[in-house]
């Protein structure tokens, strides 16, 4: 006697790499992890198309094989979940080669079974491998459905019902809706896997150089040593140190310094528009001269220290809320206005100005330090803007010269407020770049069909 014929195992297996599984939805893992995982950013797509779809979208890449696939089954054109999409000559072979008979069965002793002419979707199913018929050809074979194919492997004896079809042939395919209520077999909150196949990480994120974060900190560190140097103006003239020639003189220094950077970098087109300047400023000085008798006993009744209190936190508010990327006052070339918390920024460092102004012993030295001042709130962004849109080189050489003249004074007045201005600038200027850069390996954002949709225009009337 021949042997027995051996059943095909129950079990389900794997189009790529022939492994076999206990259960379909572990097989479905199982490709998504070793078959379908991006390798770019290792995320889980539910299907060989999906995962090119996602590299070439996401990552502007190709995928043309699939990963860990057995030789001639590494196409991504051919759609596999799970079992549903197996070529039907792939299934038939694999059932076939196990499905063996007894070597000395004749082949009317073949089982012989009858196949539905139903349909099946997703794919042709080959007439009976028995021996008892000759093999049809392909022309000839007609679809039949999952019901009559799983009927037909369950009558040879292969493989049984439950472990070949899965729940999703048994009802309707789901679908995205945008309206039309629930769909019948599912729940109205319902999603499959194909559901985040269109969602995408970190398309938005910048990657971003540290040499070039650490120029752009330098507009901060050049900012703060200016404002530390209107502080030492006010130190001085509170010590009587600076009396009001001296503060007029410093005033009437930086406006022509001021004309003389704007003429050299070209911002003063037209003499019309460097008249307008000049017309502005001169009703600004007069405005000044006339509010000084106002400002001078402004807090007599206020005690010392809560006015250096209120100075204080008024000027860490001007530095924290600045705009250290654009001018205090919208420049010529400037294309948007200056933001709400750019003014509020302006807005605290005047009444510091005035704050200080009115502890000043006559109304000559108010009106030379709120000069002073609105020189340096309003007009030294402007100025330094101007001189980094000329050249970015030249901004750097005077920040770097900014600074260490601000050093050298600030080490001739203490020495604990030099090692701490000097490790406040190495903080914003090397470690916060360097910190910057490390945390955005750790930025996570995601997006996908659900997002509220942007306008990327600007809507004007």
């Amino acid at each position: 006697m021949g042997k027995k014929k051996k059943r095909v195992s129950s079990k389900v297996w794997c189009y790529y790499c022939d492994r076999e599984f206990d259960d379909e939805k572990i097989l479905v893992q199982h490709q998504k992890a070793k078959h379908f995982k991006c390798h770019v950013c290792h995320k889980k797509l539910s299907t060989a198309g999906g995962m090119s779809i996602h590299v070439l979208q996401v990552h502007k890449d190709s995928v043309t094989n699939v990963p860990n696939a057995k030789p001639g089954r590494e196409s991504t054109d051919i759609e596999i979940y799970g079992m549903q999409g197996i070529p039907p000559d792939v299934l038939a072979a694999h059932y076939g080669e196990e499905g063996e008979v007894k070597e000395d069965e004749t082949p009317s002793k073949a089982a012989k079974v009858d196949i539905p002419s139903t349909h099946l979707v997703g794919g042709m199913v080959p007439g009976p491998l028995g021996a008892g018929y000759a093999p049809r050809p392909l022309a000839a074979m007609q679809p039949i459905t999952s019901f009559s194919f799983a009927d037909y492997l369950k009558a040879r004896g292969w493989i049984a019902m439950d472990n070949i079809i899965s729940e999703s042939l048994l009802r309707p395919k789901w679908r995205k809706v945008a309206y039309g209520g629930m769909q019948p077999g599912f729940d109205d909150n319902h999603t499959d896997e194909s559901f985040l196949e269109d969602m995408v990480m970190n398309a938005n994120v910048v990657k971003r150089d540290l040499l070039k974060v650490m120029q752009d900190s330098v507009s901060i560190s050049q900012y703060l040593c200016i404002v530390t140097l209107v502080s030492l103006v006010w130190a001085h003239t509170l010590q009587s140190t600076l009396d009001e020639n001296s503060l007029l003189l410093l005033d009437a220094s930086l406006f022509g310094s001021g004309f003389l950077v704007l003429l050299l970098t070209k911002e003063m087109r037209s003499l019309n528009l460097l008249y307008h300047y000049i017309l502005n400023i001169s009703f600004f000085t007069t405005g000044l001269y006339m509010l000084a008798p106002i400002y001078h006993p402004l807090t007599r009744s206020i005690s010392s220290d809560s006015i250096w209190a209120v100075t204080v936190t008024l000027v860490i508010l001007h530095l924290f809320l600045h705009d250290y990327s654009g001018s205090t006052i919208k420049a010529p070339v400037a294309l948007k206005n200056p933001s709400l918390t750019s003014c509020v920024s302006l807005n605290a460092s005047v009444v510091a100005s005035v704050f200080i102004a009115s502890r000043l012993p006559s109304r000559l030295h108010v009106f030379a330090i709120m000069l002073f001042s609105m020189q340096v709130f309003l007009f030294a962004p402007y100025v330094t803007y101007c001189i980094k849109k000329f050249s970015f080189r030249l901004h750097l050489m005077f920040s770097f010269g900014l600074m260490a003249v601000t050093l050298a004074l600030v080490y001739t007045l203490h020495h604990l407020l030099f090692m701490l201005l000097l490790g406040l600038l190495v903080f914003i200027s090397v470690v916060c770049p360097y910190w910057l850069i490390r945390i955005q390996e750790y930025k996570f954002e995601i997006n996908g069909p659900w997002d509220e949709a942007k306008l990327c225009f600007n809507v004007t009337d």
